[in-house]
């Protein structure tokens, strides 16, 4: 059973008139929406290492080229109004992903991208320095010619527009990861803890 906090329902009522079109509509109007931009790959998915996820929907494992006819999965929380095969697009990032995963760890107003199934240290690390503290403009129910990259977020260099040497706001990684003493708070301890429980 899914539980609901008062913000979470306040959060949903208004945001409806916005987000109305996510899931099962048939409208075709694109609308723009502000959200928490966050990153996660294999290396901090829940099997640790693994491309599973919970929802699928264009793909059977995590992945995607970031195409409108293949877009990249993205992870979203069970209070969210990202519904499963919900495609938005990224400007900042010139992709489309699809809603194929849940993230326990991710607010109402939260989408977390699929970074890629490495398990090394440094998409971690990317993941972290890739995430812009506040809301961001996302494209929910995007036109399908918008323009498209298609270079890899993550493939041992970071492509996502941080630097794996340095972090810019909390991560995923550390805001998913559980540990015996709390959230990890490092680079480091993210990249030794990454695992994140999905409902």
């Amino acid at each position: 059973m899914k539980r609901w906090s008062y913000a979470g329902l306040f959060l949903a009522a208004s945001l409806g008139p916005v987000l109305g079109l996510l899931g099962g509509s048939d409208a075709s109007a694109s609308e723009s929406a502000d959200v928490n931009v966050t990153y996660y790959g294999a290396a901090d998915n829940d099997p640790g290492g693994s491309t599973e996820i919970s929802n699928p929907s264009v793909h059977d494992k995590a992945g995607g080229t970031g195409t409108f006819d293949d877009p990249i999965t993205f992870a979203a929380g069970s209070g969210s109004s990202f519904q499963p095969g919900t495609k938005i697009y990224y400007p900042d990032l010139k992709k489309y992903f699809v809603m194929e995963d849940d993230c326990s760890g991710c607010g109402d107003n939260q989408v977390d991208l699929y970074m890629g199934s490495s398990n090394d240290d440094g998409i971690v690390q990317c993941e972290q320095a890739s995430t812009t503290p506040g809301e961001q403009s996302i494209v929910v129910d995007p036109d399908p010619d918008l323009p498209v990259d298609t270079t890899p977020l993550y493939d041992g260099g970071c492509n996502a527009g941080g630097s794996t040497g340095q972090t810019s706001a909390t991560s995923p990684a550390r805001a998913k990861s559980l540990t015996a003493d709390g959230p990890t708070t490092s680079n480091q301890e993210a990249s030794n803890n990454t695992q994140f429980d999905k409902p």
